[in-house]
Formats: C-alpha cells, sequence, structure tokens
C-alpha cells in the first residue's frame, strides 16, 4: 500500500464531505477497484461506510445496503460503530425514522 492510496481515500471523503458525491464516488469506486485496502480494516473501516452513506444520499438506498453487508462482512465487529451514519440514513430513507433515532441520529423534517 501506497502514501497515495491514502490520499485518494480521504480525497473521496472530503469530495463526499464537500457535496461531490459523484465525484467521491468515482474515487472511491477507484480505490476500491484497485484493492489497496484489503484485509486492511482500519482503512476498510473508511471506505466501505463512506460509499454506502453515499449511495444513500443520492437515494440508491438498495446499493447503499450492498455496501453495508459487505462493510460487515470485511470489518471486524468493533469497527461496527463506524457504520452508525450510513445504517442510520438508510433508515431515514427507508421511512424508518424510529430505527435511525436509535442510532443517535435525529431525523430533519423540511
Amino acid at each position: 500500500m501506497a502514501f497515495h492510496s491514502v490520499a485518494l481515500l480521504f480525497l473521496g471523503v472530503a469530495r463526499g464531505r464537500a457535496g461531490d458525491v459523484d465525484g467521491a464516488l468515482d474515487v472511491l469506486h477507484a480505490v476500491e477497484r484497485a484493492g489497496w485496502f484489503e484485509h486492511r480494516a482500519v482503512w476498510e473501516a473508511w471506505l466501505l461506510p463512506t460509499r454506502a452513506r453515499l449511495h444513500a444520499e443520492r437515494d440508491e438506498v438498495d446499493e447503499a445496503e450492498r455496501w453495508l453487508a459487505e462493510a460487515r462482512r470485511r470489518l471486524p465487529e468493533h469497527p461496527h460503530g463506524a457504520l452508525a451514519e450510513a445504517e442510520a440514513l438508510v433508515a431515514v430513507r427507508r421511512g424508518q425514522a424510529p430505527a435511525a433515532t436509535e442510532r443517535g441520529v435525529t431525523p430533519v423534517r423540511m
């Protein structure tokens, strides 16, 4: 694993946080496809939940749930707290606000 792989991971995370969901997913897809973080849970705990959250933001809930399932499969149990944000957003998108609040997220009505 090279330094540039971590830099690209955080570029994707930053793009997503800045609202560039499509650009973020493009970068994170390239990172995933390259396989730089396979069997490196500390980095996959950033990559996989971020992909899930971004798909949920695009209202691609089935794809978000697929990435959450992949994260649960690939991550050891202790980093599953990293999934809370994406899980809560998926719950809100599915109209399950009580499930989201159980994860500590208060849905905002607009």
